[in-house]
């Protein structure tokens, strides 16, 4: 059986290969049909050209009999040397005459007559003997596609496979017009009805310069398209001029010229945008009453507040405070190396993350904790013994709640036992005779409260508290060991906190370390990031970044009065804008000043006694300094983005950023009301998410964690192969409607967004890019010009005018030189 299955499958794999092999040989036929075709054709065109040689032939010889006729009768009548000097006269006019439309003929025809074509060396020797001009043509041909019925604007009706395709051959003065002429006579077309486009359906037929010499500076392929005009689509063609930009293309384009020269003025597209808002009613809510397609509001926005000396060096300074807070006081390298080395050194003791019940906290106890943080004369290469410090004790908490009575029908359960899942006041366990003394938040010097999986647990607990010292370690030890310790089921969780100090940083390293048990039994051990700050910004080495954070605050403040100023004072109508509250600008300038004032705040709760609390004995709760230290920087870094939208508007002074920056602005308020509008459906998605996949997948089992999941998924993170394995079917029908309602549409929105305010800025603001090039004296008047308003508003009026003179000049000059051009070109 394995033989004959061996020999079904070769002989299976031989006739595949035959049918391929067939199908290449159709191929192949239908090419060489279709080549036989055009031949054919040819053939046919060049014999009914020498039907037509050979009917002026006769034509010519019946004239000439009738010339012979007409002279023997005149020899009858006059003398013999008459008669002989009137043939010879005619028969020469005759001869001349054939010959000429002889080689009109032969000229018409020439690319058509398949002829020998000279060889290079037939070439290299014509040049030896005309050494001034090559005759050498490297592109000979060229190639038009003609497709019956295709129309301009039915590209995608273009198939180059089905196509008619006829070979031109060039000579050295042939231009489009000819090849195009050619190939119309030779599918037997109207000229008036097609037009010769290049391979990117350009025109190109209104091109004077010969063919071949186009191409080669054009770079472009010599195959061209001969398509049917269509009316209504040649207001959408793309100019020829936006495609051919070489000098030798120039002054080519006159429907261009006549084009922009109809354009409307300023004034005309004022008065368009007046009509546009009588049209519709609905938009005047939206764009206000004018439009600032002028150069009054150029001369006005060029002398705002946002874009003077002042505002860009008060930026500038800004941004620099917080590029220096963020250096000087991050020191990220240092700060994880620290985070780093807690992490590596609990993994050499014990893997934290395999704590998976009760018991294995007890091990973590004695065989992680206590080589860390024991001072031991037989473990030196301990760093936490050599490099820091312990600071205060190591307090270890046990947070337990009391037993309550169980609900339900428990059928044959004898004595069930149950607790309270959530811990506070009212649901902790409080026994005086069993374990270690309760101690409050209070005695414990703690304030801060702690966010678990299961639970919100505050500073109080079942307390113990250890130096770092051998006796200590014994103690440690003694108090551990004891089963009875983690025998109980009412233990919510384990709470370890320790300080350390590093010298040789000067920074304080802040570990607590949170291990939870729910009322099922489940543990979970909460990963383990040390905390690394100053321990206080009043220290004589760091005020210096405090000042910074009070300077950069204080500079804030500028932004802030002119934030009011705007949304309060009144306008040339009388009006106050108000709207300014809630303007892109206005809520940017408002976020950074607020981002800088609030980490002003945190970075002045930095403050502790430092010599006292290395000088004591008890625990010291680092928790809310260490927070504020890193919100301080955080908040900082994020002022840093609402800086940055500052400076692009500081450089908006060029009318090309203006533009993107406006087009940016009023998207994004789109994009705003948008996500406003499809927010309802986000949250619909991440209820049917979190339903879905909640029980069985950890980036699901919360509502904002489900939130970030699809978010995730948006760009194409997430583990789809899992989700297919918990649910298959809701899986499917989740991530497809998912993708069509918040990826596709989404997208597409926020693409339609952007054109339209696009549409927008155009309408309201006008498109000019303002091409100026500043000179010296222009940036001089920049500088000393906010001393005076007056002054300013005067000579930038003087700069616009004689810009304004400067263009008229240079646009009539470019005309004059177009014409002389044209008379040029009419004169040749």
């Amino acid at each position: 059986m394995g033989d004959q299955t061996g020999e079904m499958s070769a002989l299976s794999y031989k006739l595949e290969k035959k049918k391929e092999k067939l199908s290449n040989l159709n191929f192949e036929l239908k090419k060489l049909e279709r080549d036989k075709l055009i031949k054919t054709n040819q053939l046919i065109n060049s014999e009914s050209m020498l039907t037509e040689i050979q009917v002026k032939i006769l034509e010519a010889n019946l004239g000439i009999s009738k010339l012979i006729t007409s002279n023997q009768e005149r020899e009858e009548n006059n003398e013999d040397n008459i008669a002989k000097f009137t043939e010879d006269r005619d028969l020469q006019e005759i001869d001349k005459k054939l010959n000429e439309q002889l080689k009109d003929l032969a000229v018409k025809r020439l690319p058509l007559i398949p002829v020998r074509q000279k060889t290079i060396r037939d070439y290299k020797l014509d040049e030896k003997n005309d050494k001034n001009e090559s005759k050498l043509m490297t592109i000979h041909s060229v190639k038009v596609l003609f497709l019956k019925g295709v129309k301009d604007g039915e590209v995608q009706k273009v198939d180059r496979n089905n196509a008619y395709e006829v070979p031109i051959r060039l000579l050295k003065n042939t231009i489009f017009k000819d090849v195009k002429s050619l190939a119309c006579e030779y599918w037997e077309l109207d000229e008036n009805e097609y037009s010769l486009r290049a391979f990117n359906f350009s025109l190109i037929e209104y091109i004077k310069d010969p063919v071949e010499i186009f191409i080669k500076e054009q770079k472009m392929s010599p195959e061209l398209w001969l398509i049917q005009k269509d009316i209504n689509t040649l207001k959408a063609l793309t100019p020829p001029g936006d495609y051919f930009t070489e000098e030798s293309s120039k002054n080519q384009f006159a429907k261009n010229d006549r084009r922009r020269e109809t354009e409307l003025d300023n004034d005309g597209k004022i008065e368009n945008y007046k009509k546009f808002l009588e049209s519709f009613e609905g938009i005047k809510l939206h764009l206000p009453e004018t439009s600032l397609i002028n150069e009054n509001h150029e001369i006005n926005r060029l002398e705002s507040w946002e874009l003077n000396i002042f505002t860009f060096i008060i930026t500038i300074i800004i941004i620099t405070l917080t590029v220096a807070i963020h250096y000087g006081l991050g020191d990220f390298p240092t700060r994880y190396w620290v985070s780093y080395q807690m992490r590596y050194t609990f993994k050499n003791t014990m893997n934290y993350d395999t704590i998976k019940t009760v018991s294995d906290i007890q091990s973590f106890l004695i065989d992680s904790i206590v080589p860390l943080y024991f001072l031991q004369s037989n473990n030196q290469e301990n760093p936490y013994n050599k490099q820091y410090i312990s600071v205060g004790t190591l307090k270890i908490r046990f947070l337990r709640t009391k037993e309550i009575d169980c609900t339900g029908e428990l059928f044959d359960i004898e004595n069930p036992k149950c607790y309270e899942s959530i811990y506070n006041s009212n649901t902790l366990a409080n026994y005086p005779d069993n374990f270690q003394d309760y101690t409050t938040a209070d005695s414990n010097n703690i304030t801060s409260k702690i966010q678990g999986e299961f639970s919100e647990y505050d500073g109080s607990g079942y307390t113990w508290d250890f130096y770092a010292t051998e006796d200590n370690r014994e103690s440690f030890l003694t108090s551990f060991t004891e089963n009875d310790l983690f025998a109980v089921n009412d233990l919510r969780a384990v709470i370890i906190s320790f300080t350390h100090y590093s010298p040789s940083y000067d920074y304080w390293i802040f570990t607590q370390i949170l291990i939870e048990n729910s009322v099922l039994g489940s543990v979970y051990p909460h990963p383990i990031y040390p905390k690394i700050f100053k321990a206080s910004l009043f220290n004589s080495h760091y005020q210096f970044y405090l000042a910074l954070f009070f300077i950069k605050a204080l500079l804030t403040l500028y932004f802030v009065f002119y934030y009011f100023y705007y949304a309060f004072r009144r306008d040339k109508y009388g009006k106050r804008t108000i709207g300014y509250l809630i303007s892109y600008r206005g809520i940017q300038d408002l976020f950074m000043s607020m981002l800088s004032f609030v980490s002003l705040g945190y970075a002045f709760s930095v403050k502790c006694d430092e010599n006292k609390i290395l000088n004591s004995k008890y625990y010291y709760d680092f928790t809310d300094i260490s927070e504020n230290f890193e919100s301080a920087i955080i908040l900082n870094a994020w002022s840093s983005i609402f800086i940055a939208f500052r400076v692009i508007n500081s450089l908006s002074i060029n009318r090309r950023i203006y533009i993107i920056k406006m087009n940016i602005e009023i998207a994004c308020k789109g994009i705003i009301f948008y996500i406003l509008m499809t927010f309802p459906l986000m949250i619909g998605f991440v209820f049917v998410a979190w339903t879905v996949w909640g029980p069985y997948y950890i980036q699901f089992r919360r509502f904002g964690l489900t939130l970030f999941s699809n978010i995730l998924f948006s760009i194409g993170i997430g583990n789809s192969s899992l989700l297919i394995k918990l649910n298959l079917f809701w899986t499917v029908a989740f991530y497809t409607i998912y993708l069509i309602f918040l990826i596709f549409i989404t997208i597409c929105a926020f693409i339609g967004i952007y054109i339209d305010a696009y549409r927008e800025i155009k309408l309201y603001h006008g498109y000019v890019d303002d091409k100026k090039v500043w000179s010296f004296l222009d940036y001089m008047l920049w500088v000393l010009g906010c001393f005076n308003q007056k002054k300013m508003r005067q000579k930038i009026e003087d700069w616009v005018k004689a810009r304004k003179i400067k263009a008229l000049e240079a646009e009539k000059a470019e005309k004059d030189e177009n014409n002389k051009a044209d008379d040029g070109v009419a004169g040749k």
